[in-house]
């Protein structure tokens, strides 16, 4: 007696081998469905290495901000000058300058400076024990330190908080800002 063409039997073959008789071919809904959630679980992992945006992501700014605070460091010390991280009002344009440019050459390297950022803004700097001099404007030494300094980063879904300590050789992320006026 031979089967209806609706119903699937699966014999075993000789050779082991599964053989399905009558029946259409093709998936179960089970099988179709872990394709499905396997193909999900591929797209939820590289939408976010894609950047669809016009310009570099906040995060992806934040840090390149953090590894030009970290050379820096680095700068000062095999050029034996101390190099100075100038930062505009706006806080989206940084340039810089060091102890052996005259006027004339600070002057050039402020007028050249372009927009650094599109994504986030340094919306504040405190730099501290530094009331006679520019407040946007720290110092990294020749002997390999800085001054402290606490940057307030927006553009992101919360503000980061960037402290520079003077011998720390990288940037520390802190969750609040800290007035450094306000500490005694």
């Amino acid at each position: 007696m031979v089967p209806p063409a609706a119903v699937t039997i699966t014999k075993i073959s000789r050779t082991g081998n599964l053989i399905r008789i009558g029946g259409q071919g093709g998936f179960t809904l089970v099988e179709m469905l872990i394709v499905l959630g396997m193909m999900a679980a591929i797209v939820g992992v590289t939408l976010p290495l894609l950047d669809l945006g016009g310009g570099p992501a906040p995060r992806q700014e934040l840090n390149a901000l953090n590894r030009l605070l970290f050379s820096l460091k680095h700068r000062a010390v095999q050029e034996e000058k101390t190099v100075f991280l100038h930062i505009s009002p706006s806080g989206r344009r940084l340039w810089l300058t060091d102890s052996s440019m005259d006027a004339s050459a600070k002057k050039s390297a402020m007028d050249t400076s372009v927009e650094t950022f599109e994504a986030i803004q340094i919306s504040r700097v405190e730099i501290f024990g530094t009331p006679d001099r520019e407040p946007q404007t720290i110092r990294f030494f020749k002997k390999g330190y800085s001054d402290l300094a606490i940057l307030k980063v927006e553009g992101l879904e919360a503000p980061v908080i960037l402290k520079l300590e003077p011998f720390l050789p990288r940037p520390l992320f802190l969750p609040v800002f800290v007035d450094l006026n306000a500490c005694t």
